[in-house]
C-alpha cells in the first residue's frame, strides 16, 4: 500500500480496474464516500444558470432537460416512443433509444465544453465529425446563454489577469503564462476554477473527517483519496456503522460552506 502514496491519485484512468485497488486488512470494514456530481453543482453555483438550479433542486434529470433544449421539442417529440415515461417522471431517463442518444450527446457536450473542448473535439468524441460537433455545441449554448456568458467571463478574466481563483473563502490562485496561446489558456481557465474549488472542498472535508473521528475516539485508517472520494477502514462493522454518518456529515459541511443555491450530496 505504501507504494500508492508516491502516486498522484487525483489523476488516474477512469477504468474501474484502476479505481478499485483499495482494500482494508483482513476482517476490516471499508467505507467509500464521494460527492455526487460535484463539478456540475459548482458550475450551477457559479454560473447561476436558472434551468440548472431548478433541475438540481427538484431532483430532475439535468442531462435529459439539456437534451430537450439542445435538440428542440420537435425532434424530441418525434423520437418519443408510445411508452415513453419521461414526461411523467422527469427525475429518471426513459427507455426511448433516440432520447438516450440525445441525452448521452448533451452529457458529453456538458462535461467536454466546460473543460475546453472545441466543436471539433466534441465531434471526435461523439464520432459525428467536426461540422456536426460544432453544430451541436452551437445549439447547446444557444439553449443555455447564461452558461455561455459565465464561461466567457472566466476566460476573459484569465486573459486579462493571467490567473484564476477558486471560490471564496479559499481563493487559491492558479497562474497562467502571459505568452500562453489563448486557446490553451481558455481550455484551462474554467477547469482551474471548478476543479480547483472541488479540490478545496474535498481537502477541507478530509480535515473535517480526521478531526471528528479523533474527537469521537473512533479508531480508523485513511486508505486513500481519489478525486472526490475518500476511503477509510475500520476494525469492525459496528465501528464502521457509527463512522459512516459522521463521514457524510463532515463532507456535506465542507460543501455547504461554498454552495448556497443548491446542495452537494454525498
Amino acid at each position: 500500500l505504501y507504494r500508492w502514496y508516491s502516486m498522484n491519485l487525483q489523476n488516474i484512468p477512469q477504468e474501474q480496474d484502476y479505481r478499485t485497488p483499495f482494500s482494508g486488512e483482513e476482517n476490516e470494514w471499508l467505507i467509500c464516500a464521494d460527492y455526487s456530481g460535484i463539478e456540475l453543482v459548482l458550475v450551477i453555483e457559479d454560473s447561476k444558470e436558472e434551468v440548472w438550479v431548478k433541475a438540481q433542486n427538484e431532483g430532475l434529470d439535468l442531462h435529459m432537460i439539456n437534451a430537450q433544449m439542445t435538440f428542440g421539442m420537435n425532434a424530441w417529440n418525434h423520437a418519443k416512443l408510445p411508452d415513453c415515461t419521461y414526461e411523467e417522471d422527469k427525475k429518471h431517463k426513459c427507455k426511448c433509444p433516440i432520447h438516450g442518444d440525445m441525452r448521452n450527446s448533451t452529457k458529453t457536450v456538458t462535461y467536454a465544453s466546460l473543460f475546453g473542448a472545441t466543436g471539433e473535439r466534441i465531434g471526435k468524441i461523439l464520432k459525428i465529425g467536426k461540422n456536426a460537433g460544432e453544430a451541436i455545441l452551437k445549439k447547446y449554448f444557444k439553449a443555455l446563454p447564461t452558461l455561455r456568458n459565465w464561461m466567457d467571463d472566466i476566460i476573459q478574466y484569465a486573459a486579462i489577469y493571467h490567473k484564476i481563483r477558486t471560490f471564496r473563502p479559499y481563493r487559491r490562485t492558479r497562474f497562467f503564462n502571459p505568452d500562453e496561446h489563448p486557446e490553451e489558456r481558455a481550455k484551462k481557465a474554467v477547469n482551474a476554477r471548478i476543479q480547483g474549488t472541488a479540490a478545496d472542498i474535498f481537502k477541507q472535508a478530509c480535515v473535517n473527517i480526521k478531526q471528528r473521528l479523533v474527537q469521537e475516539g473512533i479508531a480508523h485508517k485513511f486508505r486513500g483519496a481519489v478525486h472526490d472520494e475518500v476511503l477509510l477502514s475500520f476494525q469492525d462493522k459496528e465501528t464502521a456503522e457509527i463512522a459512516g454518518p459522521i463521514v457524510r456529515e463532515e463532507m456535506k459541511k465542507s460543501g455547504d460552506l461554498l454552495t448556497k443555491l443548491t446542495k452537494l450530496d454525498v
